[in-house]
């Protein structure tokens, strides 16, 4: 949950609690009508415990999680018949909880509290808990109170995201859940401008969807051009891949960028027209025409262009990395912009019958504007939409050549990939030049052979984009082949994917943007924290691709928990000398008050810290960095302001951080979602005597569900391993609130090592 949304609820406790216990929730009166009689039901974010207790009350096996404490403690003075009923624990995590443990979950109230990027782990953990044909009541806000702009946050600091229950119905229908019911309702509690929507969704057994929607406007009128099984294509290829970039509006519509399915409309007809068969996609289109269809004189000029040039791949690559040559770009302009024309007069306007308001189009926006039903659909049959109006689109085309064409001909030429399967050569020659680097999967050593692994496997999504091309052991990417990685996998191997995408977006920056914009959209690499959310992101698209596509799943035996950082350097050119120049000295690196235009730019806060106390108190954020004359010098793409350094003391994280060594930290949003496998900063402290002070560790931090005899959840256990097998971990069994405190998360060494001075001792 949203860290200040839990500190208003902690502070507010005491009357929250007596407020809400006054008025009777909506969502008690559906509870007969959602969960089976006697059935084992979780109350996410159970809060003051009124609608658990209702639970409880009516004969269910109710029990509750909330991230409150303070809420917790009011509720079991509340209702003392919850004492036993209700625990600690928060989404999107839901450590306490076991896989497939409840028939229904209810969740009222909550769901609009979390930050925008945890939704989908929350949706997942959702589906994780509910045994198959599980039930899930959920309540979000129709209307809410009035929050800033920018920081979505109330007048009290408390998160509202603004997600509307059509894009919830979105999140959960993609990964097998099937909405069956929705009640719109006025605020129990009698609050002015609040209104509430509660929905009732079945986990089904299967993701099968009907097509009936999409074959009734492909087949309603006439068919005289093949811009309509073009325009459904590139929707459903959209709506199955870059689902991120689609705009949700008020009242229930979605808006896609008109531009994105004008790519996809280039990527489509350019192997048609640049066949050596003259393939028509209009009636009465023949060679040498005077009507022939609107963008093709235009595009054959580019191709034309682009023939010496590598060809469409060589054009989609150069568009990517915005390095279009002058000519080319003038005539690229104007064949987007006839394409824009095209699809907006044509297929835009006549799908389902002519001004029937299937779509519609924001001239502000430049947008296609459909509802939120159609956009389900498209999202969730994607992959089998796509399929069948690419053999339609072949079909007709057939037809409309008059038998002069067979339809496997033209299936030849819609299958092309804009930029091939074995075309990874920007990839590749990166990796090549990377002094260290490690196997994405298993974090072996790479030594000269390597392969080019799609972590997205090309026969599932058919993408070279940079983000999914990464290096692996010849021998470990034969066994992947076309699975997809564990979500377990993807959690041990998430430093090293990123420290992959980090060097990738440095030496490609347009190419990786305008990719990663296409999956994530455009804003998910502006401002802080971009790694993480593209990361959420990927991980969310694998687990879709994997449910949908009933993909097998694949993890490595003898995994590295060490989650390698690469070297960011790259070899010298042949006529340098073979070694390269030392590494900056610790001296080197320390800048004494820095310009204020530097700072967060080149350099970053460095404290130095003693074993149970210092002058720095990274976990507690009223630092003042006009105050903080010592920083350290670091050469990286992009710093941050939460970003600081320390001195790590000690070899029990060797050999991936030497004893002595200057390291990069990251605080800040870096700490939210899971901190499994991760290589943290973290304070410990007495839990008896907490004044005691305490002592700063860098370990991996990993934790798991401990369960008794009779498979009950007891307690979570807390592991902070060292590096170094020689050393032993730190075992926190039932951590005590203060005894341990995550205050960064490990990002870079700096420099080389230097000597531990004798009288400090910053970090073991």
């Amino acid at each position: 949950m949203d860290r200040q949304t839990i500190e208003f609820y902690n502070r507010t406790a005491p009357e929250t609690v007596v407020r809400y216990a006054q008025g009777q929730s909506a969502v008690t009166e559906l509870f007969s009508v959602a969960f089976a009689p006697g059935s084992r039901v979780l109350d996410l974010g159970c809060g003051s415990g009124r609608d658990l207790n209702a639970l409880c009350q009516a004969g269910y096996a109710g029990l509750g999680v909330d991230a409150s404490a303070e809420m917790l403690s009011e509720a079991r003075q509340l209702f003392p018949a919850l004492a036993n009923r209700i625990t600690q624990d928060e989404l999107p995590q839901l450590t306490t909880v076991a896989d497939q443990g409840f028939d229904g979950v209810l969740c009222s109230a909550v769901l609009m509290h979390l930050p925008g990027e945890w939704l989908f782990d929350t949706v997942y953990n959702i589906r994780r808990i509910l045994k198959p044909g599980g039930r899930l009541l959920i309540s979000t806000p129709l209307e809410g109170p009035a929050t800033d702009a920018e920081s979505h946050r109330d007048e009290s600091g408390r998160l509202f995201n603004g997600v509307t229950p059509e894009n919830f119905q979105f999140l959960f229908e993609k990964i097998g859940f099937r909405q069956v019911g929705r009640w719109d309702t006025e605020d129990q509690l009698g609050r002015a401008n609040r209104r509430w929507a509660t929905q009732l969704f079945v986990l089904e057994n299967h993701g099968s969807r009907s097509l009936d929607k999409i074959e009734a406007i492909l087949n309603r009128d006439k068919k005289d051009a093949t811009y309509k099984p073009a325009l459904f294509r590139a929707l459903a290829e959209l709506a199955t891949t870059s689902y991120h970039s689609a705009r949700w509006l008020p009242g229930g519509s979605v808006a896609m960028s008109l531009d994105l399915i004008a790519d996809k409309w280039l990527e489509y007809y350019w192997p048609l027209m640049e066949s050596e068969l003259f393939i028509p996609q209009k009636r009465g289109e023949k060679p040498l025409c005077q009507k022939p269809v609107a963008f093709r004189t235009t595009l054959e000029r580019l191709i034309n262009l682009y023939k010496p040039m590598g060809g469409l791949s060589g054009f989609t690559i150069a568009y990517r990395s915005n390095t279009v040559p002058k000519d080319a770009l003038l005539i690229l302009q104007q064949l987007k912009s006839t394409l824009r024309c095209t699809i907006k007069d044509g297929p835009l306007y006549y799908s389902g019958g002519g001004g029937s308001h299937t779509f519609s189009y924001d001239k502000q926006s430049r947008s296609i504007v459909m509802t939120a039903d159609l956009w389900r659909e498209l999202s969730i049959m994607g992959t089998w939409i796509a399929d069948a109006t690419l053999l339609r689109w072949a079909e007709l085309t057939a037809e409309i050549s008059q038998g002069a064409l067979k339809p496997s001909q033209v299936v030849d030429c819609l299958l092309q990939t804009a930029i091939p399967e074995r075309d990874v050569s920007a990839a590749r020659k990166l990796y090549e030049e990377l002094r260290e680097k490690v196997c994405v999967w298993t974090g072996k050593q790479l030594k000269v052979e390597f392969d080019v692994d799609h972590a997205i496997p090309f026969a599932l999504w058919k993408n070279n984009d940079l983000w999914n091309l990464l290096p692996a052991h010849p021998a470990t990417n034969n066994q992947k082949r076309d699975c997809l990685p564990t979500r377990n996998l993807l959690g041990k191997r998430k430093e090293c994917i990123i420290d992959y995408w980090t060097i990738m977006r440095a030496r490609n920056p347009h190419r990786f943007d305008f990719e990663t914009g296409k999956l994530a959209g455009a804003e998910v690499t502006l401002g802080r924290n971009w790694e993480n959310r593209l990361f959420n992101v990927v991980t969310e698209a694998i687990e879709v691709t994997a449910i949908q596509r009933g993909a097998d799943r694949w993890e490595p035996e003898g995994i590295l928990w060490m989650p390698t950082v690469v070297s960011t350097t790259t070899a010298e050119p042949e006529s340098a000398p073979a070694t390269a120049p030392d590494a900056p000295e610790p001296d080197d690196l320390i800048i004494l008050d820095p310009p204020l235009p530097d700072r967060f730019v080149n350099c970053v806060p460095f404290y130095e810290v003693a074993a149970a106390a210092g002058s720095f108190s990274p976990e507690q954020p009223g630092v003042d960095l006009a105050d903080q004359t010592t920083w350290i010098r670091v050469s990286r793409p992009r710093l941050t302001p939460d970003m600081f350094a320390i001195r790590v003391v000690g070899e029990s994280m060797e050999p991936r951080i030497p004893d002595g060594c200057y390291c990069l930290f990251r605080g800040g949003e870096a700490l939210a979602g899971t901190r499994q496998g991760r290589i943290v900063l973290a304070v410990l402290r007495d839990a008896v005597d907490p004044e005691t002070g305490g002592r700063l560790t860098v370990k991996r931090y990993e934790s798991d569900k401990v369960f008794d005899d009779d498979g009950n959840f007891t307690h979570t256990r807390i592991q902070l391993r060292p590096l170094n097998p020689a050393y032993e971990p730190i075992v926190l069994h039932h951590a005590e609130e203060g005894e341990l405190t995550v205050v960064g998360e490990f990002v870079e060494v700096l420099g080389n090592p230097a000597p531990p001075a004798a009288h400090k001792k910053p970090a073991e």
